[in-house]
């Protein structure tokens, strides 16, 4: 095992998850200047931010809200959506019920005539399917939408090209629901959830299914717990939510076609395997280790586990896009001690 994957989990071992509320505690008693770190408020201030949220060691050091905001709020978290609904699957890849080069014809019988038939879940996770990204002018009027989505064609062997495909990713609602015998936001609230205290969040749904793809809404503390079980390798409480073989997945690259997009978490390397030099890329002023979850405008939840630290900055709607790298790295720079 990779030395520094093998730290990680120590670490995440190591440290306690919240049992209940989070508990707050001091910069200074983290190994951060407040000084320095009321830098990265403001700074996000000036960003239309509405929620952010840092945590070290397991505690909430920092905790802004602006717009008349609060620890109740639930923002539309975008595409971090994505990542959290992604978590569906690897529980069931967990329990043994789905593999990942499963083809998904199997449960997309409509693929199974064409060249679509070699799209496995790996490929509608990673976006690299191969389907054309375009939907229908009047997909959002269809009493089926999801029938409409798989409608679209092939343009490219699975697996070669890299496009961002919300459509097609919206499939794998279809297939967690098969798999688990229940609407995809029951499953995730029962196995995810519940288990580690996620109370503010809400799915979107289109006739009835789930939106895998967007529509989440989500308190900034729930967005940090559910950073930090991933942090933590799985963990919450000594009971193992999710596998560490899921968490060091999404956190390192998956595939070489687009390594900066791993099971839609984003990871900050170049690099596909162990035995390859991964170099910095994407959040230049980052550490290597650094994911990330994305969502327009800049609703993201990002993990440092070399540092223990788990930010959240979220703004809901509204023009104020903004990439991790910016405001982390004033976080970064606020460390004074281990």
């Amino acid at each position: 095992m990779h030395s520094l994957l093998k730290l990680l989990i120590l670490v995440g071992l190591a440290m306690p998850a919240p049992t209940g509320e989070w508990t707050a505690a001091s910069p200074e008693s983290q190994g951060i200047s407040s000084a320095k770190l009321a830098l990265a408020r403001d700074f996000l201030a000036q960003q239309n931010t509405r929620a952010a949220l840092v945590v070290r060691h397991g505690k909430i050091v920092a905790e802004w809200y602006w717009d008349g905001s609060g620890p109740d709020s639930e923002f539309d978290t975008f595409s971090t959506t994505k990542s959290v609904f992604g978590t569906a699957i690897g529980l069931l890849v967990d329990d043994g019920k789905l593999k990942l080069e499963d083809p998904a014809w199997r449960w997309i019988p409509e693929w199974q005539q064409d060249g679509r038939k070699a799209i496995t879940i790996f490929h509608l996770i990673n976006m690299i399917s191969g389907l054309s990204s375009r939907a229908p002018a009047d997909l959002e009027k269809d009493d089926n939408r999801l029938t409409r989505v798989l409608q679209q064609p092939l343009l490219y062997a699975p697996g070669t090209k890299y496009e961002y495909n919300s459509y097609a990713y919206d499939c794998l609602s279809t297939i967690v629901r098969q798999f688990s015998g229940m609407e995809a936001s029951e499953f995730l609230r029962r196995r995810l959830f519940d288990p580690i205290g996620i109370k503010h969040a809400s799915f979107g749904f289109f006739k009835g299914r789930t939106e895998p793809s967007g529509y989440l809404h989500l308190s900034a503390r729930d967005g940090a717990r559910f950073g930090y079980l991933f942090l933590q390798n799985g963990r919450w409480n000594g009971r193992q939510i999710i596998s560490p073989s899921w968490v060091q997945k999404v956190s390192r690259p998956s595939n070489e076609v687009n390594p900066h997009c791993s099971y839609l978490w984003w990871v900050n390397s170049t690099g596909y395997s162990e035995e390859k030099t991964l170099t910095p890329h994407g959040w230049k002023d980052l550490p290597r280790d650094t994911y990330s979850t994305t969502g327009r405008w800049g609703n993201n939840i990002t993990m440092i586990p070399s540092r223990d630290l788990v930010i959240v900055r979220f703004v809901g709607t509204g023009k104020a896009e903004l990439p991790p790298n910016d405001y982390c790295k004033l976080i970064l720079d606020s460390l004074v001690g281990p």
